[in-house]
């Protein structure tokens, strides 16, 4: 049943403010690991967010796409203006595995073909920044994945690709934090 306009008001300032408080835990934290799992808590009370007021429940990481596309090409410019080690970083490197998909014969291999998809569209020099946004959050998104679902380690390449999505994701979770309830 679609909420009305004080339903949308009183879950849009309830989920706010756990969005915030999950900011200030990964703010206060040394551990880039700890970071990422908290802003990403903040991030995913959002899209909950916005899923529950666009009435329109989605996959999951299609909710992502659906929070950051509600930000205009100048809004998304800003964030990716600021994060360009990071998306360089993730232009130049190799797509990220979905390691959900493991290969059966090599379980230290996942199938690439949606980090190729979004490494794509984020190297498009033709897409909009709000398109840029929407592929960088996915590859967070799938960074997010290989990490809750235990497809991550504490060292190497997986320490090295944390370090460059604890940033994007709280800069992210900071924007979408502005997102206006209209």
């Amino acid at each position: 049943m679609p909420l009305n306009f004080r339903q949308k008001e009183e879950l849009y300032e309830f989920q706010i403010t756990i969005a915030k408080r999950w900011r200030g835990k990964g703010q206060k934290t040394w551990d880039p690991f700890s970071k990422f799992f908290f802003f990403f808590a903040g991030f995913n009370d959002l899209y909950f967010l916005w899923k529950q007021i666009d009435g329109d429940p989605g996959k999951e990481d299609e909710n992502v796409s659906r929070i950051l596309a509600k930000l205009s090409n100048e809004e998304a410019d800003k964030p990716l203006a600021q994060l360009s080690t990071q998306v360089n970083y993730f232009k130049n490197r190799s797509p990220i595995q979905s390691m959900g998909d493991r290969l059966s014969n090599n379980q230290s291999m996942g199938k690439d073909s949606e980090g190729k998809k979004l490494k794509a569209a984020l190297l498009n020099s033709s897409a909009t920044p709000s398109e840029r946004l929407v592929a960088f959050g996915g590859i967070i998104y799938l960074v997010r994945c290989n990490l809750v679902h235990g497809n991550k380690i504490d060292s190497g390449d997986d320490e090295t690709i944390i370090m460059n999505t604890v940033c994007p994701l709280e800069l992210i979770l900071e924007t979408s934090l502005s997102i206006p309830l209209k």
